[in-house]
């Protein structure tokens, strides 16, 4: 059952409780869609205290739902989680180490109130970030090089996106290495952009190979977990300090530009 909640009108809010069905996943993205024609930023606060389970309706719908957030994402200044369940802190620290200029907290659920009031100011808004991620030369026009070094921000999205989707349209397979220099995760604006999400699920289909050098640790083990979900893709993780050994595997080599370490 989804129940919406009373809340500043810039505040998507509401109590999820007992099993969600694919009529409140409905109601939700009503609710949803009705705060996006407001101007300005917005705040959520979910309350998921009493939420048990979901039908298979409310799975398929509220996965498509997740989603358009997503695509969204940028509106949000800060999003509460009302639970006393430990998966929701789980799931947090994992987004706030992709996510990190999004504020997020869970509350218990004796903390309601702070909850959404927490989730109801409007942070001032952040300093404009450096471009974070350069295009490296490489020696096969089939092998892409990248470096990511710092937060990437939402103003470089729309030229790596051309980038990458002029470099898949050339070839049917591809290798790419993403040296992470220094990765503090992805501006929630960037996320909004139009194209980035198809354009990660186009990379899915032709990547052959894909090396990730320098990446932390948190990183290296999730790269081990979903390596096995995508059997036409090998993914490997290299240390900072074994960056040649990457390019090898790639059988490929960095050109002026992008050295190898």
């Amino acid at each position: 059952m989804l129940e919406p909640l009373e809340a500043p009108d810039h505040v998507l809010a509401l109590r999820i409780a007992g099993k969600l069905t694919g009529r409140d996943v409905d109601r939700y993205s009503a609710m949803f869609h009705e705060k996006l024609e407001r101007r300005g930023g917005l705040g959520a606060c979910i309350d998921l205290s009493g939420f048990a389970d979901l039908d298979a309706a409310g799975l398929v719908k509220g996965t498509a739902a997740d989603l358009e957030f997503l695509a969204h994402i940028g509106r949000f200044r800060r999003v509460a989680i009302v639970s006393d369940k430990n998966w929701p802190h789980v799931l947090v620290a994992l987004i706030e180490r992709v996510v990190p200029d999004l504020p997020l907290c869970v509350f218990g659920a004796e903390q309601a109130d702070e909850a959404m009031q927490w989730a109801a100011q409007q942070p001032a808004a952040a300093s404009p970030r450096a471009p974070a991620l350069r295009f490296m030369p490489t020696s096969h026009d089939d092998v892409l090089g990248f470096e990511i070094n710092g937060v990437l921000t939402a103003a470089e999205t729309p030229a790596i996106v051309s980038t990458f989707n002029e470099f898949l349209a050339r070839h049917e397979r591809v290798r790419v290495l993403n040296r992470m220099t220094g990765f503090r995760g992805i501006e929630v604006g960037a996320l909004a952009k139009t194209g980035l999400l198809s354009m990660k699920l186009s990379a899915l289909q032709e990547v052959e190979r894909y090396a990730i050098v320098g990446a932390p640790a948190w990183m290296t083990a999730l790269i081990a977990r979903i390596d096995p979900l995508f059997p036409d893709m090998a993914i490997r993780s290299f240390a900072a300090d074994a960056e040649e050994e990457a390019w090898q595997w790639l059988d490929a080599r960095p050109e002026q530009g992008g050295t190898a370490g």
